[in-house]
């Protein structure tokens, strides 16, 4: 027993400690004057702050641990049911929406529940956005540099009496059907016509091996102004790829057959994938490439199947064939098509007409078995007979396949190198189906 009595300093005190994030004890319940956990007495300064008395918090957070309710906030009140007014200094407002109980909702399922309903009408109560028609447009947002690889696009030309519809627009916007030739010197095209006639003639005359410099000569300058036109419209296809295979290709087919024809073509592709896999042909290679391998296969391995022919049994005779009967095709139906087409033949060539087409088809058929006929291997009329339906039914096909292709470029000619009839692929574009038609008929008739 301890003789001296306890005091309330004496008394065990309880409390509890809180350590900060530095390890110091934030917030206890000691003394000033007892040591902490590590033996250290704080120094009391006089003019450290008063403890601070407990505040309403404290208060309600004690009051919430002795059990009774806490008070709730003002949004926690059960709904009155009163209607926030509106409040307006007139009833203009009011009066823009007096109209909507009177009009009732319709349903429009069908076409002709529009037919008491002015359609031009609606939206004129509207504001009117975009630039005004009496203002002139805004040029801010041109761009001039339209260097992209991918066709450009073309407009309708305003006025359908312009030549061309003016530089870039579409020469075919005006669909109705024209007289055949219109605007084209006749004079000067039946000049040109009977020249290139002669001279195929005196080379064919001379043999083969001349013939071959003449077709060798066509395809590659029908192959450059294909080019130059694709050129020309935005894609950026390797001319020299092209040309190359358009002079190889001919020449591979007469020395070797199909089968040179045949590995020249693909020779043609590695060189222009490789063109651009190293980096020479640039950028856009899928539809450069793809644009250029359309040009190989419509000009020079179409054109090539004269070279077939020329190192065929009779093949001066062969090529004769093909040339008659798609040279009476082209020149009867232009002139028919001229002095009595009226019906449009198709949305690719608006300008050819039914008749035209018609008429030249009859004299591709009886030129065939009249002229050819008379020449070997066709001067059985059997044979010439075949031919001649063959040649008139491709020869129009040929014809209609280029001027899609020159209405997609947006061109009217693809050249100009034969005066009063455009460029020489516009001029053999019939010729080049008549080609592969009659050399396969003649594997298979002789």
């Amino acid at each position: 027993m301890d003789d001296h009595p306890r005091t309330p300093d004496d008394e065990p005190r309880e409390g509890f400690r809180v350590l900060g994030a530095d390890g110091e004890p934030e917030g206890d319940m000691r003394t000033p004057e007892d040591p902490d956990q590590f033996g250290r007495v704080p120094v009391v300064r006089p003019d450290d702050p008063a403890p601070q008395a407990p505040s309403a918090d404290t208060d309600a957070a004690a009051g919430a641990d002795s059990g009774a309710a806490p008070e709730l906030p003002h949004w926690t009140d059960p709904p009155t049911g009163e209607v926030p007014k509106i409040f307006s200094d007139g009833d203009d407002d009011l009066a823009a929406w007096s109209t909507v109980s009177s009009t009732q909702p319709r349903w429009r399922d069908q076409s002709t529940d529009w037919d008491d309903t002015d359609l031009a009408a609606l939206g004129e109560d509207l504001p009117k956005v975009g630039v005004r028609e009496d203002e002139p447009s805004d040029d801010f947002f041109t761009f001039d540099d339209a260097t992209s690889a991918q066709p450009e696009t073309y407009s309708v030309p305003r006025d359908p009496s312009e030549p061309h519809g003016g530089l870039g627009a579409d020469p075919y916007a005006d669909t109705r059907a024209a007289p055949v030739g219109a605007g084209r010197d006749m004079g000067q095209a039946v000049v040109v016509g009977v020249g290139i006639v002669a001279v195929a003639a005196a080379l064919l005359w001379l043999g083969p091996k001349y013939a071959m410099a003449l077709v060798v000569a066509v395809l590659v300058l029908a192959s450059a102004e294909l080019y130059a036109t694709l050129r020309r419209v935005g894609y950026s296809p390797p001319t020299l790829v092209g040309l190359a295979a358009a002079a190889v290709l001919p020449l591979a087919a007469y020395w070797h057959g199909e089968q040179g024809l045949v590995l020249g073509l693909f020779l043609t592709l590695v060189v222009a994938l490789l063109w651009y896999l190293i980096g020479v042909g640039g950028e856009h290679a899928v539809p450069n490439i793809g644009v250029t391998m359309l040009g190989v296969v419509y000009v020079g391995v179409l054109g090539s199947f004269a070279a077939l022919l020329l190192r065929s049994p009779n093949g001066t005779g062969l090529l004769w064939a093909a040339v008659i009967g798609t040279v009476a095709y082209d020149i009867s139906g232009l002139f028919i098509g001229r002095s009595m087409g009226r019906a449009p033949l198709s949305v690719a060539s608006p300008n050819k007409t039914v008749e035209g087409t018609i008429g030249g088809m009859l004299f591709a058929l009886v030129a065939t078995v009249v002229i050819t006929g008379q020449i070997a291997p066709f001067d059985d009329f059997g044979n010439a007979l075949g031919l001649g339906l063959v040649l008139a039914l491709v020869a129009p096909v040929g014809d209609l396949c280029e001027s899609m292709l020159k209405r997609d470029l947006g061109v009217k000619d693809m050249g100009s190198m034969l005066p009063g009839h455009g460029g020489l692929l516009d001029r053999f574009d019939a010729l080049l189906f008549a080609l592969p038609a009659t050399y396969y008929l003649s594997r298979v008739l002789l």
